[in-house]
């Protein structure tokens, strides 16, 4: 199975989120996903940044099984990832985010056979002037890739369920919690000024495991749904 991710990144303002997503997506090749990664760049400086990420993690590697798995595209043109779409079995979108919101859209109004998972971490908080303009981006075009998506998912449904996500879906069939036994020993992912820390690889695998089951559902078409928010 072929899986192409797309992750936010907007200069620090997503960093958590992203070192998170990029860590779930080498997971993932464990459970024989071909998996690949795009980032939605604000400047060239965060297509760098995210390069030299995976290059530290191939550094860093001790052994042949340490070494990242995932393809990394983000260096292309946001415009050139999206034609490359249709090579893949499914396209997983990480909100929230900046930026290509409306390329997306209209990509998957013009693919609506190509399964389009979402995953919606938490409402974006604005912390100053340009994060004001991420969470205005947010509320106009996440309630429109959340009701054009085959599937959602989320991590932590209780703060889920209280925010925007939960809030602005028309169809919570499509909805399902990615269940981790060890959630409830791990911090949230939120975008707090504190760092978040999430303990532990099995937490990922976790959570990297859930992701698959729900590709499979959706391959299958054979979902039901996860009620949250009760």
């Amino acid at each position: 199975m072929k899986v192409i991710h797309i992750i936010p990144a907007a200069f620090s303002y997503f960093d958590n989120m992203k070192s998170f997503v990029f860590s779930i997506i080498d997971l993932q090749n464990n459970y024989d996903i071909e998996a690949s990664a795009i980032t939605l760049q604000y400047g060239s400086g965060d297509v760098k940044k995210d390069r030299d990420f995976l290059r530290k993690k191939k550094t860093e590697a001790k052994t042949k099984k340490d070494l990242p798995n995932y393809d990394f595209k983000g260096v292309k043109s946001i415009s050139e990832a999206i034609g490359e779409f249709d090579q893949f079995d499914i396209v997983h979108m990480h909100l929230p985010f900046f930026g290509a919101g409306k390329l997306i859209l209209n990509w998957k109004k013009e693919n609506p056979d190509i399964p389009f998972v979402v995953t919606y971490y938490y409402d974006f908080k604005a912390l100053d002037f340009f994060s004001l303009i991420i969470t205005a981006y947010n509320k106009y075009y996440a309630p429109k890739l959340l009701n054009i998506a085959d599937m959602i998912t989320c991590i932590d449904p209780g703060s889920f369920a209280k925010g925007l996500g939960f809030r602005v879906i028309k169809d919570k069939t499509k909805l399902f919690v990615l269940e981790s036994e060890k959630f409830g020993e791990n911090k949230h992912l939120t975008n707090s000024k504190n760092e978040v820390e999430l303990s532990g690889k099995k937490f990922r695998n976790e959570i990297a495991e859930a992701m698959v089951s729900t590709y499979l559902m959706l391959l299958d078409s054979n979902i039901k749904s996860y009620p949250i928010g009760r």
